[in-house]
């Protein structure tokens, strides 16, 4: 925490609204079952790795 602001750690790219808007379904209840979805359906093709997706939903 710099200041007083929280730092969010976010060295992820690639990923396209429509893949993100896919993992958003009638069932999704919460941020984990989000970032499963972005992990099991969208991460290979990516570029990024599972440790760089986990460190920005850890940083939140």
């Amino acid at each position: 925490m710099a200041g007083g602001i929280p730092l969010v750690i976010d060295n992820v790219s690639g990923f396209t609204n429509q893949q993100m808007f896919s993992c958003f379904t009638s069932d999704l209840r919460s941020i984990e079952e989000f970032r499963v979805c972005l992990v099991n359906n969208h991460l290979a093709g990516s570029g990024n790795t599972l440790m760089q997706l986990n460190d920005l939903f850890n940083s939140y």
